[in-house]
């Protein structure tokens, strides 16, 4: 380090203030520089310097003197003209933690050479000849020597020969955990000139796709008493065959009659005195043997609505229109009913018109207990009066392609994203309100679409579970979708995410604004690429649904939704070449500020490998909140960058003490001072003028 002293002054006092002091417990965070305040005032009238600092005549053979081993009985002076090495702390005791009660006075020479590992704790360090430390290896978060100034109290420094009268009356009063150059010299190199300390990101490597071990699969039929594989299919009745267990019960009339909408059978329910009766199925114990508890099936059938007097409430009032319904006797004899699915009024074509009503079901295992006395199943709902004529009713599996693909789980997270499969069911895809329905429907150029009728509330609509175990941090998902709100004036909506933060507290996530959409204005695409936080994939849910902003009641519609995996989470990072396994190693903290223009927000990682050149590995994955890491690949102009910053030499103060250390060049004009790939740790005074974490104090010109 080379520096006019003036110069000097004025770049610590520019840094202090763009960089805005940090300040934890009365001390300068590590790295930072305080406000050196007017670098040209004496500190305090009681430390009063008369003159400059010069190098000691008793020094003047010292770089060509043989350095000889630290003393056993070393007591924290080194005399002048002598120098002492450290070498016995790169061998035998390597490691050791020297206390030097009295503080650490360099009056000759101490040298750390490459490879010592040592401690020191002292209250002082007062160097008036030459403090040479090196370290060339890779730095890895484990320091080789670490200097931690203690005590809280203020420390009088002495100057040696020919400095003695420097001093107002002998000696100045230097203030607590004080480190000062005054004569002497610091020759510190923790790190080579050929390592970087910062780069650019040139690139980032990201993790494969996840492969995830459990996901949803298409369910096994399971085996019957008789030990015969059950049919996925667990009703199938056209009413060719005749009634086969159908009814109109109580003291409604079934018949099946001729002239279906295909012109086949169909069963025909007349007679009926109130809402209750309809088509009832009693279930057999083969059926639901069958049956699987908690399973999603798919239910279909034809149905129509026709009275021979005034027109249904359903075509009319939007009421009493069709539901299928479940019905069991339980061994306490009491009847308990579920509904497993409805006609929405919306959709219904009008009374004497076939038309198709379906919905994905599941029976609980309550509802498919051995222990009930029946089980059956019905449509009702109707008011009285009002025919109903259902046919080719079934209930089964859905078919394998329903499931993702377990070749490719976490390629596209939405199955059935455009509708087009199974036949008009929008499984996967569900109601995120339990008491809404869900349907497809199709246009004038045979597009298959989702249709969410008679909402009720802002976040009423479509839904879809993703996989948590595919949302690992930090990976990025490409979302797409068509929206259209029918609604006469424009409605923006906006895609979401529920899940549980490790706190079990509800967290919800924009996935990006749709552009505003009416009835008349046709569907709108919205895009995005998202980025999964850290606490996705612990979740034991994550449940995507669109949010009406400012409507709670139109119908919405969504077409051709996906979720692409683009990248996974980032595994490494490529810099700078030079930055290789001899600069940086496992262990060391690196530093990647926020690629946004709010400040505050960073991101650090332990370094777990450097392969190659530049090729950075990191224990943690890269996420805290910062976003994606953009790198020059990405956008040469917005590129972040990394710094590392661990270091092999550590100045520090004691951590339980409220006061921090100081690095003071004291008028030591015309002498070299270097300090390189140190890392100086709680320094800093706040509030003392003067009491900087490096202060270089009126020293002229540096360059030597």
């Amino acid at each position: 380090m080379k520096l006019n002293g003036a110069l000097a002054g004025a770049l610590l006092s520019f840094l202090a203030r763009a960089e805005a002091t940090r300040v934890r417990g009365g001390k300068a965070s590590a790295i930072d520089i305080s406000s050196v305040g007017d670098l040209l005032e004496p500190m305090e009238p009681r430390q009063l310097q008369t003159g400059d600092f010069v190098p000691l005549a008793c020094n003047a053979a010292l770089a060509d003197a043989v350095c000889t081993p630290l003393p056993a009985d070393f007591a924290g002076v080194v005399p002048c003209g002598v120098c002492y090495s450290m070498s016995d702390f790169g061998g035998a005791r390597a490691g050791e933690t020297l206390t030097m009660a009295s503080g650490l006075n360099v009056i000759g020479r101490l040298d750390f050479p490459d490879g010592s590992k040592v401690t020191i704790e002292t209250p002082s360090v007062f160097v008036q000849g030459i403090l040479s430390m090196s370290s060339t290896r890779a730095v890895t978060g484990e320091p080789d020597v670490r200097i931690r100034m203690t005590g809280d109290t203020n420390v009088n420094f002495t100057p040696e020969g020919e400095n003695a009268g420097a001093c107002s009356g002998g000696a100045c009063n230097v203030g607590p955990k004080a480190f000062v150059v005054a004569g002497g010299q610091l020759d510190i190199n923790g790190m080579p000139d050929s390592c970087p300390t910062w780069s650019h990101i040139l690139s980032v490597g990201h993790a494969a796709q996840p492969v995830p071990a459990d996901f949803p699969s298409p369910p096994d039929p399971p085996t019957s008493s008789s030990g015969a594989l059950c049919s996925a299919s667990v009703v199938n009745e056209d009413f060719e065959g005749g009634l086969n267990q159908w009814y109109g019960n109580l003291g409604a009339y079934e018949s099946i009659q001729e002239g279906s909408h295909d012109g086949s059978r169909y069963l025909s329910i007349t007679e009926r005195s109130f809402y209750h009766p309809g088509p009832l199925f009693d279930i057999p114990e083969s059926v639901r043997e069958c049956t699987l508890p908690d399973t999603a099936y798919f239910f279909k059938t034809k149905i129509r609505l026709s009275s021979s007097s005034t027109p249904s409430l359903c075509s009319t009032a939007g009421t009493n229109c069709p539901a299928l319904q479940f019905g069991r006797m339980a061994s306490d004899d009491k009847v308990y009913w579920y509904k497993k699915a409805g006609v929405d009024p919306t959709i219904y074509p009008g009374d004497n018109e076939w038309f198709d009503f379906s919905g994905v079901v599941e029976f609980s295992s309550q509802e498919l207990s051995t222990d009930d006395v029946f089980q059956m199943l019905t449509v009702n709902g109707p008011e009285a009066g009002v025919d109903i004529a259902i046919d080719d009713f079934s209930i089964s599996l859905p078919e394998g392609n329903a499931y993702p693909d377990p070749n490719n789980v976490c390629s596209n997270l939405i199955v059935n994203g455009d509708a087009e499969l199974f036949g008009g069911f929008p499984f996967p895809h569900t109601s995120y309100v339990s008491t809404s329905q869900l349907y497809t429907k199709t246009d004038g150029d045979n597009n298959n679409y989702f249709h969410a009728p008679s909402r009720k509330y802002f976040w009423d609509g479509l839904s879809y579970d993703l996989l948590p175990s595919c949302l690992t941090p930090s990976s990025i998902y490409t979302f797409s979708a068509k929206v259209r709100v029918n609604s006469d004036v424009p409605v923006v909506v906006k895609p979401t995410i529920r899940y549980l933060d490790p706190n079990g507290i509800e967290q919800f996530d924009t996935i990006t604004t749709c552009p505003a959409s009416t009835a008349d204005g046709g569907f709108v695409t919205c895009t995005a690429d998202f980025t999964f936080g850290e606490n996705y994939i612990t979740s034991p849910f994550a449940k995507m649904f669109f949010y009406g902003v400012d409507d709670q009641t139109s119908a919405i519609d969504y077409d051709d939704i996906s979720f692409v995996h683009k990248s996974g989470s980032p595994t490494g990072l490529v810099l700078d070449s030079a930055i290789t396994s001899s600069c940086w190693g496992p262990g060391a903290t690196v530093f990647l500020p926020s690629g946004s223009p709010e400040g505050g927000v960073y991101d650090t990682a332990t370094v777990s490998s450097v392969q190659g050149a530049g090729i950075v590995g990191f224990v943690e994955s890269l996420v805290n909140g910062v976003g994606p890491i953009t790198s020059e690949k990405d956008s040469p102009d917005f590129a972040r960058e990394v710094a590392v910053l661990s270091r092999n030499i550590v100045f520090e103060s004691d951590p339980l003490s409220s006061i921090g250390g100081t690095l003071t060049v004291l008028r030591t004009p015309r002498v070299k001072q270097t300090i390189q790939g140190v890392e100086i740790n709680g320094f800093g005074q706040e509030g003392v003028l003067g009491r900087n974490p490096i202060l270089f104090k009126m020293n002229g010109d540096l360059s030597g």
